[in-house]
């Protein structure tokens, strides 16, 4: 394979990668190409105004890459280039070195003002669209439910729920999570489908996994993980076609937990109602 050796243009394109001007690249590269040299001299190697020339040649001094040596006329010797590329190597590794640290105080500083705004933040709260959205944040409440999920529904979309997520809840209940259900009846009907084996799976669970049916139509669909977070129906229509709230606000949420506890002691029969149940 050929070396690869930089064009004149490409070294002063590296120079001024590494923190230099225009100007000061070409003034630099040129003393270091042809030795000490005097001021005319450098302009007309370097191939720049005269007049420009001893304003880069003090500005190279400042950063040290460039000796004034005292003569009739004044010359000006150059830092060897391996030794002003380390220079600049050493300075960018500082620079890099001291960013870093700013960027780690400046997190650190962010996550103190972000823990102590949440202290103070007393809940959120989202309209959570319908379909798909809305099964994915129900799905993330059941998984990560580590104490109770308490569920409100009608009767005949309650035990499809159940059917579609039955192995998060068999899941949540293996590891230690109380499940409890209330259901309530259709408005339109009242004649369900036989009980599916999943369901009669999760209700052969007891006490892990409890049902009270009501014989009244749910007044929301429903339901709060931990008594932290809930999700709740905008109105009486019982499937996922319209938006929900989501909210882990404490004190809605201690408001609808009681609302639920004092809706389950109301539906206190552990019995599927005589309107639900088919006709012999």
């Amino acid at each position: 394979m050929e070396n690869q050796t930089q064009t004149p243009d490409e070294a002063t394109q590296t120079l001024v990668n590494l923190g230099l001007t225009f100007l000061q690249a070409k003034v630099y590269l040129a003393l270091n190409r042809l030795g000490t040299l005097s001021g005319r001299e450098t302009a007309k190697a370097a191939k720049i105004a005269p007049q420009d020339v001893y304003r880069i040649l003090t500005e190279l001094q400042e950063k040290e890459l460039v000796e004034k040596i005292i003569d009739r006329p004044n010359k000006y010797k150059p830092i060897p280039l391996k030794d002003g590329l380390l220079m600049f190597i050493q300075q960018r590794n500082k620079e890099t070195t001291q960013l870093q640290q700013a960027i780690q105080e400046m997190i650190k500083q962010f996550e103190k003002t972000k823990n102590n705004n949440s202290k103070r933040e007393t809940g959120n709260f989202a309209l959570v669209p319908a379909k798909e959205s809305l099964k994915k944040r129900a799905i993330t409440l059941i998984e990560t439910a580590k104490t109770s999920l308490n569920f409100m529904n009608e009767y005949q979309e309650g035990m499809i729920g159940h059917e579609i997520i039955f192995e998060l809840e068999a899941r949540a209940i293996d590891q230690g999570v109380t499940i409890k259900d209330i259901l309530g009846k259709n408005k339109n009907k009242c004649e369900p489908p036989e009980i599916p084996s999943k369901f009669a799976n999760l209700t052969a669970r007891n006490p892990m996994f409890q049902v009270r049916y009501c014989q009244f139509p749910p007044p929301a669909i429903l339901l709060i993980k931990d008594n932290k977070e809930l999700l709740i129906s905008t109105n009486s229509t019982t499937n996922m076609s319209q938006p929900y709230l989501w909210s882990n606000n404490p004190i809605l949420v201690n408001v609808i937990q009681q609302w639920y506890d004092t809706m389950w002691e109301k539906c206190g029969q552990t019995q599927i109602p005589v309107c639900l149940t088919q006709n012999p």
